[in-house]
């Protein structure tokens, strides 16, 4: 902050010192460290939500696998059941007892897979943890720059409203006095008279 505390006390002086070299840039310019503070605000939240995006990708990515993988497992299943259902109505009740045993292991692995399946569907995402820190400092650093910059803005405009008035109580003067020099009155216009009479005599 102290090199925008700084650039903000060196600007002002600039614009004190040469009022007449004062340009709208020269005070547009006060809010140069703002604008600078808002891009890193703004980059650093968009490093934060592309990290974010990134993990959404990599959530739904395995959403799309273990969705894949249950259709497959509940096709094993179904064949399963139907070979245990085919297996029984032929009285060979070992080979009926196997297929169920192994749907059962399918089913246990496809109880696995929903709940992961329900985990990537119900996750709170969070971006990284590093990259919001950046994130909230860039944010207090811009918002301190601004207030910085919001008092020197006020401080220059209060400076130009003052020289503006006295400009303007400066430029009446000015008018005034091109019409209004010192004049001759009406006493000593009469003196003249009577001085230019006395040498006209002679």
């Amino acid at each position: 902050m102290k090199s925008t505390e700084n650039y903000l006390k060196t600007a002002l002086n600039a614009i004190r010192e040469h009022p007449a070299d004062l340009t709208a840039e020269q005070i547009a310019a006060l809010w140069d460290p703002a604008r600078e503070a808002l891009d890193v605000y703004v980059a650093a939240m968009d490093a934060y939500d592309a990290d974010l995006a990134a993990r959404r990708a990599v959530l739904e990515g395995q959403a799309t696998q273990l969705d894949a993988q249950l259709a497959e497992l509940e096709k094993q299943i179904a064949a399963l059941e139907s070979e245990s259902r085919e297996a029984a109505s032929r009285g060979d009740l070992d080979a009926a007892a196997e297929a169920d045993e192994q749907a059962d292991n399918l089913r246990k692995q496809a109880a696995t897979l929903h709940r992961k399946r329900r985990i990537a569907s119900s996750a709170e995402l969070r971006g990284d943890r590093g990259l919001y820190e950046k994130l909230t400092a860039a944010r207090a650093s811009y918002d301190t720059t601004y207030q910085l910059c919001a008092v020197a803005a006020h401080e220059a405009a209060a400076y130009v409203r003052d020289l503006s008035e006295r400009l303007e109580k400066l430029k009446r003067t000015a008018q005034l006095s091109t019409s209004r020099g010192p004049q001759v009155c009406g006493a000593d216009v009469k003196r003249q008279a009577e001085i230019d009479s006395a040498f006209a005599q002679q």
